[in-house]
């Protein structure tokens, strides 16, 4: 399927397919100001998350492919992408139990995409709002040193 068929969407439909076809968008999970996050499957039919670059304050999408929204945007919107490339190489020589391990980078309709695990769970915030009593002092030191020592282990690996 190709997105957005005939029409302007921030999101990929569910559907799309990415990578000739490596990918099946499911769902958008979340959005920022830089990309927007799917649900979605590989081809062996496993859950996985994909990233895509999408800064809005640079971009647009017309008929499913990504394009600047202006001339003087374009150059802004290659710096972006080239870091956002480099960050996925950089994450996937990543091996750590409290990282998500990133499979693959790839460019597809104009822009570019992680693929990554797909990790079931409730994150952080939604545990905040809808559970609070679940963020007890012991269980936030847990999160807090599984976090620390992922960032530890990042930095030591430059």
């Amino acid at each position: 399927m190709k997105p957005g068929s005939g029409h302007s969407t921030i999101e990929l439909l569910g559907g799309t397919l990415l990578l000739r076809g490596q990918y099946r968008v499911d769902r958008p999970l979340s959005q920022g100001g830089f990309g927007i996050t799917y649900l979605a499957h590989d081809s062996l039919n496993r859950e996985v998350v994909i990233k895509e670059c999408f800064p809005r304050d640079f971009c647009t999408r017309r008929n499913g492919t990504v394009h600047t929204c202006s001339a003087e945007a374009e150059k802004g919107f290659a710096y972006i992408l080239h870091q956002f490339k480099q960050e996925a190489c950089l994450l996937a020589g990543l091996e750590h139990p409290n990282i998500v391990r990133v499979h693959q980078v790839f460019e597809d309709y104009g822009t570019a995409f992680l693929a990554m695990d797909f990790v079931h769970g409730t994150d952080l915030l939604t545990v905040a709002e809808n559970a609070p009593e679940r963020l007890a002092a012991e269980n936030l030191r847990q999160v807090l040193n599984e976090a620390l020592e992922a960032i530890g282990y990042t930095h030591g690996q430059g």
